[in-house]
């Protein structure tokens, strides 16, 4: 049953496959650990779109990335949010550009800064055709119904069994492509899937679906905006979500409003207000508005500065 459920699913994956991602395209290591830090926690179009085809073209190869400065980084960055995978990401090539080698084992990537367990098996199976499981999200819930099971300790045994060691990277794709397109979370489409003849959840599917609702807790933010001769008053973050990135310097005295919007990220949402500067600060770093598209600002503040229609 294995090996027909094996050939079932790398025959879907060569028909309805999604090859056209750029990182699929290439056995380059350098492109398949950008695209899978660029991926955590961000939607795949986004990536393909936008942010992965910029920074190849800024940073063609590793030492170009891990030779540019992190403003630079950041900046190509902003917008994409959780900016530690940024700093992360420019650690990760100094390391490797210093050692002289892309790792190539599991131990080895695992110490990289920002890689845990899923981004070192997926860079293995996708950079290496290296017979690994690679679970993510969309596959964990593939595995949940096709065992008919909620044990990852049991999916993890099972999955080592199923795995097709001779195509170990079209094998997790396949899965992860069904799974994403699919073994949706809610209302998947099992008459298209090429395992439902194998799959033992399929008549519960409720049963082994793990759904998380969580209700975003509201934050109140007060920025304040100092404007001279067409620059823009930031500060450099220290706080743990936006550190080393420019920022709004926080307001003091919540005089003369400008504006107010909402900002969403992660378990909040924030109600954000804006109001005129009133007393400068040795700490403000002045940036020129015409240039602000380049600087390492987060989305918050470009769309803060949206707001005020200075962009």
């Amino acid at each position: 049953m294995d090996k027909e459920l094996r050939k079932k699913l790398l025959a879907w994956f060569e028909k309805n496959g999604r090859h056209n991602y750029p990182w699929r395209q290439s056995t380059n290591l350098y492109y398949i650990f950008l695209s899978e830090i660029m991926l955590q926690q961000t939607q795949i179009n986004r990536v393909a779109s936008n942010y992965f085809p910029r920074f190849i073209k800024r940073f063609p190869s590793i030492v170009d990335l891990a030779n540019a400065s992190l403003d630079d980084v950041l900046a190509l960055w902003s917008g994409l949010g959780y900016y530690n995978r940024a700093q992360n990401l420019h650690k990760s090539a100094q390391i490797i550009v210093s050692q002289k080698a892309f790792p190539t084992t599991f131990e080895a990537l695992k110490k990289l800064p920002g890689v845990g367990k899923y981004t070192a098996s997926a860079i293995l199976a996708f950079g290496l055709n290296y017979p690994i499981v690679v679970i993510d999200s969309n596959i964990k819930r593939l595995y949940f119904r096709l065992f008919a099971t909620t044990s990852m300790q049991n999916v993890q045994q099972k999955a080592q069994k199923l795995l097709d060691k001779c195509y170990p990277k079209k094998y997790n794709l396949a899965l992860m492509d069904i799974g994403a397109t699919i073994c949706l979370p809610k209302n998947p489409t099992c008459l298209l899937c090429p395992l439902q003849h194998f799959c033992k959840g399929k008549d519960n599917i409720p049963a082994f679906t793990q759904t998380k609702s969580q209700k975003k807790e509201e934050k109140e933010l007060f920025f304040s905006i100092f404007l001279k001769k067409n620059q823009i008053a930031l500060i450099k973050s220290k706080e743990k979500l936006y550190n080393n990135l420019l920022v709004l310097p926080p307001s003091k005295e919540k005089r003369n409003y400008l504006a107010s919007f909402t900002h969403s990220y992660t378990k909040y949402k924030l109600n954000v207000h804006l109001y005129e500067g009133i007393e400068e600060d040795q700490s403000f770093i002045w940036y020129d508005l015409k240039n602000i598209e380049n600087a390492p600002i987060a989305s918050l503040t470009k769309k803060a500065l949206q707001a005020l229609k200075l962009i």
